[in-house]
């Protein structure tokens, strides 16, 4: 199935740069300057691909296709149809279904591919970009590879963690631009769990209580922090540390239930 969607409140601020006369060489300078751009190549970096001159994502999160596809539009003035693909095989019973958009730019393919190496380099336009750029292209990574979990225990208490996976080695420039705009504390180790097909994955953790103000699009992602601030408000107000009748200390805290 696929239809059209409108993507509403998204002027074409930007419309494909060789049309308005411009060299290649002054629209790279253009596009640098947009966060959306960073944004797209967060997401490139993640879920998104590049095939046969067409920039694409495939994803279960509509929300986030639809934020991939207002910054497409302002980037490069259009964005592509959706497409949904709900067919379930039947040793698939938890999948869910998928929507796919790409966009056909066979310069801003090729600009993208020469610029990452074909999705094998953070390039150093990332790395020495503004904090809002920097903010967008994490934002856009952890779309795409970030988590946000929460793990129950035996007294239905729960344990919120936020974490970023890859397969690639440029994790670590990844962790770099998460410390840069303050998500990460100086220290924070990146771990080699697993491997899945003959490929290393690793992975490092987030401090939660780091992410409130951090945009989130994905909604289940959002819920779930949502839920961990409660959490946290309540943890501040009602932790007590007092002394009784006897000048013993005495501590009070809030149970973490599930339920909230």
């Amino acid at each position: 199935m696929c239809y059209n969607t409108y993507v509403p409140g998204m002027a074409r601020k930007v419309r494909f740069m060789k049309s308005e006369g411009k060299s290649k060489e002054d629209w790279a300078i253009s596009l640098q300057n947009m966060p959306e751009f960073y944004y797209l190549l967060g997401v490139y970096f993640g879920d998104g691909w590049i095939s046969k001159n067409n920039f694409g994502l495939k994803v279960c999160d509509i929300e986030f296709l639809e934020k991939w596809r207002r910054c497409c539009l302002i980037v490069l003035g259009r964005a592509g149809n959706i497409s949904t693909h709900t067919h379930i095989e039947e040793h698939q019973k938890n999948w869910r279904p998928s929507f796919t958009s790409s966009v056909r730019d066979v310069n801003f393919c090729d600009y993208v591919l020469e610029l990452t190496k074909s999705k094998t380099i953070i390039p150093d336009i990332v790395k020495q970009a503004s904090k809002e750029c920097k903010l967008e292209f994490c934002a856009g990574f952890f779309d795409s590879e970030g988590m946000i979990a929460a793990r129950y225990d035996g007294t239905k208490a729960a344990h919120y963690s936020a974490t970023v996976y890859n397969t690639q080695i440029f994790i670590y420039d990844i962790r770099q631009l998460f410390l840069d705009i303050d998500l990460l504390p100086k220290k924070v180790n990146i771990e080699k769990r697993r491997t899945v097909a003959n490929n290393t994955v690793y992975n490092f953790n987030i401090k939660l209580s780091s992410m409130f103000d951090f945009p989130i699009i994905i909604s289940r992602k959002k819920e779930r922090l949502d839920r961990y601030k409660i959490l946290h408000k309540n943890r501040n107000v009602y932790r007590n540390i007092t002394r009784d009748s006897k000048g013993r200390i005495v501590t009070t805290t809030v149970r973490c239930d599930s339920s909230i």
